[in-house]
Order: C-alpha cells, then structure tokens, then sequence
C-alpha cells in the first residue's frame, strides 16, 4: 500500500494491506495507521506494517495498535505478541504503479486467485 487510494482499491476484496518494505523507518506505525483510515480502513482487514529488523519500532506499532507486524528477527516481540508478529511479508500485489483509472479488474482477479 502506497496511499489511501490504494487501500480504497482493495478493500471489500479480503486481502492483507502491507506495507511496503521496511515503511516504519519512513512512514512510522502512527503514518501508515493515518494511511490506512484515510483510505477507509476501520480494522475489518489485516493490516502488516513491514518493520524490517527493527525490533523497538516493531514493539512501538504493537503496543500503539497495529494489527500485525513484519520482524525479520522477530525474538522477543513473537513471543509478547502471539499471532502478531511475522518473520517475512505474505504474498502481495505491489500497487505502486497502479491507477485508480484503471479500475479493480485484475485486483479482483489476482486476490480471488
């Protein structure tokens, strides 16, 4: 997820929404939280914010309320957030390049796949 009109794009469609690699050193958990609702998020969907290695962001966006978390060496935080934490990103759809003009086809066509 790159900004909210990629979230309105793929809500309703039951995919995660993920971050981009590494985003808390750049967005923060507070930045892609404000992302997330401004593209009409309201914790229906699962949302991943990629931590990289960094463990005390990763313990920041957990204990502020992010959903889950990406932390390559998950350690400690895995065992202080059961089910949170996850040691790669899932499979995504990266939306970088992608268009609200060219409408939801092949999202709806790649997520029901």
């Amino acid at each position: 997820m790159h900004g909210a009109a990629h979230i309105r794009a793929v809500l309703g469609l039951g995919c995660a929404l993920l971050s981009p690699p590494g985003a808390v050193g750049y967005l923060g958990h507070h930045g892609f939280l404000a992302m997330l609702r401004a593209g009409g998020w309201r914790g229906a969907e699962v949302a991943i914010l990629d931590c990289g290695d960094d463990a005390g962001w990763a313990w920041a966006a957990l204990r502020d309320g992010m959903p889950m978390v990406v932390l390559r060496a998950g350690g400690d935080a895995a065992r202080a957030f059961p089910g949170r934490v996850l040691p790669q990103a899932p499979p995504a759809r990266d939306l970088q390049h992608w268009q609200e003009r060219r409408g939801r086809g092949w999202l709806e066509e790649w997520a029901g796949g």
